[in-house]
């Protein structure tokens, strides 16, 4: 089972210039280092034109973790699956 958060990147940090990012690292590292997000906890993470595009995996066993929560919290939209 997988979730989808969308996070505008603005609410994650307002000096963040989408075209000064790598599209195939530095999703993933933003996830894991500045979100808390467990690597096995991420199916995928990309940017987009709608902000930062996160699939977790197993939702349903992290919902209660401090950095699921804050996920939540500053995401735009969230899509379970």
């Amino acid at each position: 089972m997988e979730s989808l958060f969308i996070v505008p990147i603005k609410s994650i940090d307002s000096d963040w210039n989408l075209a000064a990012i790598d599209y195939d690292f530095c999703p993933f590292e933003y996830c894991e280092e500045m979100l808390d997000i467990p690597s096995e906890s991420i199916y995928d993470a990309s940017l987009s034109n709608q902000g930062l595009e996160i699939s977790l995996t197993s939702f349903k066993e992290v919902m209660n973790e401090d950095w699921y929560i804050q996920l939540e919290r500053i995401a735009k939209y969230t899509i379970a699956a």
